[in-house]
């Protein structure tokens, strides 16, 4: 399923009454500006319980694997609460992607569901994901971004690179 695809399915839950839209509910909040004036106030869009679950189904149609959850749904509360305290798109989207991605939720297509779930929260938020292919970022989900800390996943968010991890080849030998 590609992205606008599930962009158009949200909208349909919108219409359907399935999801909320409100700006305090579960879809959406206010966040202060970067300068932190308090005079400019943002929305900011944030995937509810209804999103996470349909994107998650949405996975397993697509690619297989086995439904049910492992963890739940208390987890993802917790995460949302992490990522809605975090300052900046970035980061807040850098923080869902790992959290999402160790949490294992479901039994089953974690790291797809936290792709699509991060690349959804960009760009309901108006920012763009540099990585676009599905498997170029599983890649980097299976292991890499165990290794990195929030800086740098925000840089692989932002320009589809994190950092080196050094290899046994390019250590020096002693």
């Amino acid at each position: 399923m590609s992205y606008q695809q599930l962009k158009d399915q949200y909208y349909s839950s919108l219409k359907e009454g399935l999801i909320s839209p409100s700006p305090i509910g579960e879809g959406a909040s206010l966040v202060r500006d970067r300068e932190g004036t308090g005079r400019v106030r943002k929305m900011v869009w944030y995937p509810n319980e209804a999103f996470l679950l349909k994107a998650h189904e949405r996975m397993l149609e697509e690619y297989g694997g086995y439904p049910g959850f492992r963890s739940g749904l208390e987890v993802f509360k917790a995460i949302l609460e992490e990522v809605r305290a975090a300052k900046g798109i970035y980061r807040k989207a850098a923080i869902l992607l790992k959290r999402l991605r160790t949490a294992n939720i479901f039994e089953d297509a974690n790291k797809r569901t936290a792709y699509t779930i991060t690349k959804a929260f960009l760009e309901m938020n108006g920012y763009r994901l540099k990585i676009e292919d599905v498997e170029e970022a599983l890649t980097f989900l299976k292991t890499e971004i165990l290794f990195c800390d929030e800086d740098d996943i925000i840089k692989w968010l932002k320009h589809g690179k994190a950092k080196e991890r050094p290899t046994s080849s390019s250590r020096k030998d002693n």
